[in-house]
């Protein structure tokens, strides 16, 4: 019974190896196998309502419609009042008046996806959905302006502080700040995410990703974000987004 049993496993493992072996020698060539591939990573560029993003997901087989989702993401986060003026002086950044931080924010999450509509040849749309749940770390880093200090007697100097609201005019900034001003001060603030995403798959070739996606993203900050002076700190924050994924998949 042992021997029937382990003569049954090796066969089983050598034509799954060769089977394997065939299918990659075809993708190597060139050529189209339609097969279930087991694993898939791809990569996802997007504009959404408040700023722009990438992402990188990892994906594996569960069922044959059901995939588990690992993504992991970094997008900037402006607020809707942002306007960009000119300083007082020439050659000078144009800077946000009222801006008090520059927020970026790093998200993980995991989940699922699911093929609502399989594609029904090379030619067709595959249409998934993804749902996704985890945290947001949001970077705020204080977001400074040049301006001048000093007296006529003693002349004036040109520094970069951060924003104030509350000493600050529009016709005292002189402009923006460069990076690196405020990025020892970068303050942390956590947050839950969940996202939604539906995404429209037109890969050519069975084993290549291209596709298509939108969705929406809601994070929770139990500590308000503050963004913009004279408004209020944010604690949940939805956003939508549209932006192109690709990647492979492999056994």
């Amino acid at each position: 019974m042992f021997k029937k049993l382990l003569l049954s496993l090796l066969t089983f493992v050598s034509v799954h190896t060769a089977f394997s072996q065939s299918a990659i020698d075809m993708i190597n060539s060139g050529q189209d196998v339609n097969v279930l591939f087991k694993n898939e990573a791809n990569g996802k560029i997007f504009i959404h309502s408040r700023g722009i993003g990438a992402s990188y997901r990892r994906l594996k087989h569960v069922t044959a419609k059901n995939k588990s989702v690992l993504d992991i993401e970094f997008t900037t986060l402006r607020h809707p009042k942002e306007i960009k003026v000119t300083g007082t002086a020439e050659n000078n950044k144009r800077f946000v008046y009222g801006k008090l931080n520059s927020v970026y924010c790093l998200r993980a999450g995991i989940g699922i996806q699911q093929a609502i509509f399989k594609k029904a040849d090379r030619k067709a749309i595959e249409i998934r959905v993804h749902y996704l749940l985890g945290a947001t770390a949001a970077l705020a880093k204080p977001y400074y302006v040049q301006i001048f200090r000093g007296d006529a007697v003693n002349g004036f100097t040109q520094k970069s502080v951060p924003f104030n609201s509350a000493t600050f005019t529009q016709d005292s900034v002189i402009g923006k700040g460069t990076f690196m001003d405020g990025l020892a001060e970068t303050k942390v603030y956590p947050a839950i995410n969940a996202r939604v995403n539906l995404s429209f798959e037109y890969a050519p070739l069975s084993y290549m990703v291209r596709a298509f996606e939108v969705g929406v993203s809601a994070d929770f900050y139990p500590v308000g974000l503050p963004i913009m002076a004279r408004n209020p700190k944010e604690n949940l924050i939805l956003t939508v987004h549209a932006g192109f994924v690709f990647g492979k998949k492999w056994f």
